[in-house]
């Protein structure tokens, strides 16, 4: 089934179920509206929408979704050019307020979020400095410099909000593919909250312009004061994290992306990647190892003993059900194109 209804272009897809089924999905339609939400009562059977959330604004881009446990509240980060807002609403998502939530000139994107059980909202974000890359004009992002790690924190309300700087990374690991941005690799963050409100962020940085990125750890309490980044992975390039948390206190899950079995870490971002997984259930004090989910070395062309040919990064996700059971889907192409051609893969599993 479409959503789109046949009205231009679509990326961006984001979805979360409330605790009574309802389901909400945003994703990006066209700049202008830009995200649009839609909502199915019936498990996906008939929907709702859209319910467009850009007010005033000509251009948004890169939607994260968030809602509360009874979807009466719903929050949507996005990209305005050099600023970034959060699309605020409190009535199931019928109507949006549009709130401004950073206050330095850089190419905002928000790469996950998570409410807490205060009913704080934060959402992990990079802030991208420097020029243009691969012939685009500077208002379509996509640019070659430096990457600053914040987290946003939001009360309830949406009325009041803080950007916590965390950390920096240095110009990004080159992609040769063709049509690759010059920031496909950039740092990217991702956060969870537990059911005690244990906060823990994942996020990816290099300390060298174009090296490898290593992904990093942080805990909080109160989504302000941040614990020192403690060193989670150390192999290939990391890319893409992403964390939830599971039905209990302490227990996170946590997923990415990296090339550390390529012949070399710095092939344009071609070759041997996969999908890896790890979980803590003490919030973070210990991890198990890392589990290889990409496992499977045929059923496609771009997939070899050693791994997939290239991520599609922007089609990654994680959830954990009720059961605690894991559900993971990605995406995995030959690197022939950054359009062209892949698939998406998904597993599920404790």
């Amino acid at each position: 089934m479409s959503l789109a209804r046949g009205r231009g272009w679509q990326f961006d897809p984001q979805i979360q179920v409330a605790a009574d089924g309802t389901v909400y999905v945003v994703f990006l339609q066209t700049f202008d509206p830009g995200s649009v939400l839609f909502k199915s009562t019936d498990h996906g059977a008939t929907w709702s929408g859209p319910f467009t959330m850009n007010g005033a604004l000509s251009y948004n881009d890169k939607p994260i979704l968030l809602i509360s446990p009874s979807g009466q509240d719903v929050y949507v980060a996005f990209n305005v050019k050099l600023a970034s807002y959060v699309a605020v609403s409190h009535d199931a998502g019928r109507t949006f307020a549009q709130v401004q939530t950073s206050n330095e000139s850089l190419w905002w994107y928000s790469y996950g979020g998570t409410y807490a059980p205060d009913g704080n909202v934060y959402f992990a974000q990079a802030g991208e400095a420097g020029a243009k890359t691969n012939g685009k004009r500077t208002n379509q992002g996509h640019t070659d410099g430096i990457q600053k790690i914040f987290v946003l924190k939001m009360n309830h309300g949406g009325t009041a909000w803080e950007n916590v700087y965390i950390d920096t990374s240095m110009v990004s690991t080159p992609c040769a593919v063709p049509g690759c941005y010059g920031d496909y690799f950039a740092a990217q963050a991702a956060i969870a909250a537990d059911a005690d409100g244990k906060l823990i962020l994942a996020y990816t940085r290099n300390d060298v312009n174009g090296t490898a990125h290593k992904m990093y750890l942080r805990t909080s309490s109160d989504g302000v004061a941040w614990s020192s980044a403690a060193l989670f992975n150390d192999q290939g390039d990391s890319n893409f994290p992403a964390i939830v948390a599971g039905p209990t206190a302490g227990d996170f899950r946590l997923a990415w992306q990296d090339n550390r079995h390529a012949v070399c870490w710095d092939c344009g971002g071609l070759g041997s990647w996969n999908t890896w997984y790890a979980r803590t259930t003490n919030g973070g004090g210990t991890w198990t190892a890392s589990v290889r989910l990409s496992s499977l070395g045929s059923g496609a062309p771009y997939k070899k003993p050693q791994g997939y040919a290239f991520p599609d990064g922007d089609y990654f996700g994680l959830a954990v059900d009720s059961s605690g059971t894991n559900h993971l889907i990605w995406g995995e192409a030959d690197g022939s194109s950054l359009y062209c051609c892949g698939g998406a893969w998904y597993t599920r599993g404790a």
